[in-house]
C-alpha cells in the first residue's frame, strides 16, 4: 500500500501476482485474502468507474511504433506514406492487390490514399475512417490493408528504395515496418501493439513484470481444468482471453468497457484497492500478453526445427534404404542364375 520504489512495488506486484494464480486455481486460502482486501460494493463501483476512466485514448499508431523503434514520430509517418503512396503509384501493384482483392485497381487508390492522409490516427479507427471516406465496407478496406502489408513485406527491392529516399539504414526501415504492418493490417489481434507506457510506469517495471510472467508460462504450474490440460493450451488460452479483454477496455463504448473489467476476474479488486489507474492496468496486461505470445512464439519455432530435424533424417536414410535393396536384387539375380553362368 505504501510502496514508493519500483522495487518495492515489484516486490507486491510478486505477491499479487502470485494470489491471483493460486485463486484462479481455485486455492481457498488465495480467495479469501482476495476477499478480504475487498472495498464495500459502493466503493468499488465508484472505483471501477474511476478506473475506467483513467484509461487514455488511444494514441497514433506512429507514436506507438516511434517509442518502440526510438525513432522520431515524424519521420515514421514519412516512411510509412512513402511506401504507400510508392505502392500506389505502381500500377503493377495495384494490379496485384486489386486480384488478390477482387476489386478495381481505382478502388485500391482511393483506399491507399485515404491511408496514407490517416496513417497518424489510432491503429483501431484507421479503417473505420478510410471506410468512411471512400464508401467501401470496412471488410475490404481491412483486406486491401493485409494485401499492403503482404506486398511491402516480399518486396526487397521497394524496401531498398524507400530506405534510399528517407536516408534511413535498411535495417532500421525493417524494423519499423516490422513493428507497424501486423498493427495496420490486424490491429485487434495485436492489440498489445497499440498500447503505450505511460510515464507512470517505469520501462524496468515492465520489463519485470514481464519477465515474471514469462518465467511463469516457461516453468510455472499449469492451471489444470476442463479447459486446460497442458502448458500449450494454458498459453494459448491466455493469448485468446487478454486480447480480447484489452480491446474491451480500449473500446469507445463505455458498456463494453464495463463488460472487459467484469471478465478481469480476482485481478480487477487487486488494482482497485491500490488506486491503481487504468493505463497501469492495461500495460499490466500488455506485458502478460507480450509474454505469453514470446513464449508461444518459441514453441511454435522449436516444433519447426524438430520438424525439420525429421525431415532430414527420412531423406539421409532414404539412399541408404534404396542402395540396400538393389543390394537385395543383385543377390537374388545372382543366384537365380544358371550354376554354369556363375563366375569363378
Amino acid at each position: 500500500m505504501k510502496a514508493e520504489t519500483p522495487t518495492e512495488r515489484q516486490k507486491y506486484m510478486n505477491i499479487r501476482s502470485e494470489l491471483f494464480s493460486r485463486a484462479v486455481k481455485e486455492d481457498k486460502t488465495a480467495k479469501q485474502v482476495l476477499s478480504s482486501l475487498s472495498s464495500s460494493k459502493v466503493e468499488q463501483l465508484q472505483k471501477r468507474e474511476e478506473l475506467i476512466k483513467s484509461i487514455s485514448q488511444p494514441v497514433p499508431v506512429t507514436h506507438v511504433i516511434s517509442v518502440k523503434v526510438k525513432i522520431p514520430q515524424e519521420k515514421v509517418q514519412s516512411i510509412t506514406s512513402s511506401f504507400i503512396n510508392t505502392v500506389s503509384q505502381s500500377s503493377q501493384l495495384v494490379t496485384n492487390i486489386a486480384q488478390n482483392t477482387q476489386l478495381q485497381s481505382s478502388q485500391i487508390k482511393t483506399v491507399l490514399n485515404s491511408l496514407s492522409q490517416n496513417i497518424n490516427q489510432p491503429a483501431s479507427t484507421i479503417p473505420t475512417k478510410v471506410s468512411q471516406q471512400t464508401g467501401i465496407e470496412k471488410e475490404k478496406v481491412v483486406q486491401i490493408i493485409q494485401v499492403f502489408s503482404n506486398t511491402i513485406k516480399k518486396d526487397k527491392e521497394l524496401t531498398r528504395k524507400i530506405a534510399q529516399e528517407q536516408n534511413i539504414k535498411e535495417g532500421q526501415l525493417e524494423k519499423i515496418m516490422t513493428e507497424q504492418l501486423p498493427v495496420l493490417a490486424q490491429p485487434e489481434k495485436n492489440i498489445e501493439k497499440t498500447i503505450s507506457i505511460p510515464p507512470s510506469v517505469s520501462i524496468e517495471e515492465y520489463e519485470q513484470v514481464k519477465k515474471m510472467w514469462k518465467d511463469q508460462y516457461e516453468r510455472g504450474e499449469v492451471p489444470i481444468s476442463d479447459k486446460i490440460k497442458s502448458r500449450d493450451q494454458w498459453v494459448e488460452q491466455d493469448v485468446v482471453f487478454i486480447t480480447n479483454t484489452l480491446n474491451k477496455l480500449v473500446s469507445d463504448s463505455p458498456e463494453i468497457r464495463q463488460e472487459g473489467l467484469d471478465e478481469l476476474g480476482y485481478i480487477l479488486p487487486i488494482f482497485l484497492i491500490n488506486n491503481l489507474k487504468g493505463d497501469q492496468l492495461l500495460v499490466y496486461l500488455k506485458a502478460k500478453l507480450e509474454a505469453a505470445k514470446e513464449v508461444q512464439s518459441l514453441e511454435e519455432k522449436g516444433k519447426e526445427v524438430e520438424e525439420k530435424k525429421e525431415e532430414e533424417f527420412v531423406e539421409v536414410e532414404k539412399p541408404k534404404a534404396e542402395e540396400k535393396e538393389k543390394v537385395m536384387e543383385m543377390k537374388q539375380e545372382l543366384e537365380e542364375k544358371p550354376e554354369g553362368e556363375k563366375k569363378v
